[in-house]
């Protein structure tokens, strides 16, 4: 920076010597031409025009001089304006640079360090007097790669901004810091170098790293609180409810029904059309009812509790399968025992009644629940006969 102030100056001085110069110039150019053609146009005696001549190289003499003084003042003048006002900036500038609370390097085209602000100091440990006309010592051997191809791309026109890379301080220590980068040219468009700009980015990518495990964590401990759920409403219920993702459940068989379950109107829609579902694959009439039953369970929860209802029914060879779904916000994982286990169990964020009359109904069921809805699949046998299994113990009417 201070050199580039005293080459500024050299020219600027250069530049004035030569105004002066060729104001010179040109005033004498102009009184020896014109002096002495209007000295003989009106003076004849030889002797007169000596004396004239004399007395003329005088009054060159002294309005050259008196005029060099005027153009020498005026210049020093506005040389000293413009000092004044270089040095203000240049004062401006350094108060900037020490009261940055980032830190701010100079480095020129060798990346030796011209500028090393006093935040450079607290961040990596060096003062400036260690670093002043070296190369930057932050840039560990395994970075010297990844600096060079930075160089590059600055000196490219690129302006890098807020990238994160990892440098080390003067003990040894790995720091994480957000660096922007530009580029330093002199008047004529040359390369001086380049200035960098950091921030000590090392508490908040601790902070991140422990947010992240922590949700990690969290995560992990959601992932086994539902397979403990899981586990144990199947071991209850006999294997017979299964907590699943919304993707795991398949629907095999051929579609029957596919209808939007939103109000009553709806609901009586369903119920006759399971009925003739039911008939017309040859399930029994006691059956069919049970059918009805339960499927009016899974779709009077989503009336009440959720919006966007829907029920799809498929039939296999020798079964009838009901998938009732919804775009409410589905069960909290602390509710879920309770809510799928407890007759009559109620909260806000629970599916109402639960679900004692689908346990008792269903050959299987198969529940998925979300912040984006709910899915329910009821399967029952078109000839349970064929399938028999040892019934529901009592003790799951408790919980």
């Amino acid at each position: 920076m201070d050199s580039y102030l005293v080459e500024e100056r050299a020219n600027e001085a250069t530049r004035a010597a030569l105004r002066l110069t060729a104001i010179y110039v040109l005033v004498g150019v102009a009184w020896i031409a014109l002096s002495d053609r209007l000295l003989l146009s009106v003076v004849r005696d030889p002797a007169l025009i000596s004396n004239v001549q004399t007395a003329k190289g005088w009054v060159f003499v002294v309005a050259t001089g008196v005029l060099f003084y005027w153009l020498s003042t005026r210049e020093l003048s506005r040389r000293v304006t413009i000092e004044r006002s270089l040095r203000e900036s240049n004062h401006r500038l350094r108060a900037v640079i020490q009261a940055s609370p980032l830190a701010i390097t100079i480095l020129d085209t060798e990346s030796r360090v011209l500028l090393w602000s006093p935040m450079a100091e607290r961040i990596f440990g060096w003062s400036s007097e260690e670093v002043l006309g070296k190369r930057i010592p932050t840039v560990p051997p395994e970075r010297i790669g990844e600096h060079r191809e930075l160089l590059r791309r600055v000196q490219s026109g690129e302006v890098i901004t807020n990238l994160e890379v990892r440098r080390v301080r003067k003990d040894g220590s790995p720091i994480e810091i957000d660096l922007s980068m530009g580029l330093i040219r002199d008047d004529a468009g040359n390369v001086e170098g380049f200035i960098a700009v950091y921030s000590d980015i090392s508490e908040r990518k601790r902070a991140e790293q422990e947010l992240a495990d922590a949700s990690d964590r969290l995560l992990q401990a959601e992932v086994e609180k539902k397979h403990f759920y899981h586990e144990v409403i199947r071991a209850v219920t006999q294997d017979k409810l299964h907590l699943v993702d919304a993707d795991e459940i398949e629907q095999p068989g051929e579609l029957i029904l596919d209808r939007s379950v939103n109000s009553l109107d709806d609901f009586a829609a369903l119920r006759a059309e399971l009925r003739e579902v039911a008939q017309s694959s040859g399930m029994e009439q006691a059956n069919a009812e049970d059918l009805v039953l339960m499927v009016g369970e899974a779709v009077t929860n989503a009336i009440k509790h959720a919006s966007g209802g829907r029920c799809v029914v498929t039939t296999t060879d020798d079964q009838i399968i009901a998938r009732v779904s919804d775009c409410g916000t589905g069960i909290q994982f602390a509710s879920l025992p309770a809510s799928v286990l407890t007759a009559g169990f109620s909260t806000k964020v629970s599916l109402g009644m639960g679900y004692t009359i689908m346990l008792q109904l269903a050959d299987q069921i198969r529940l998925a629940t979300g912040p984006r809805g709910t899915v329910v699949q009821l399967e029952k046998w078109i000839h349970p006969e064929k399938h028999l299994r040892p019934p529901l113990p009592a003790s799951w009417r408790h919980f």
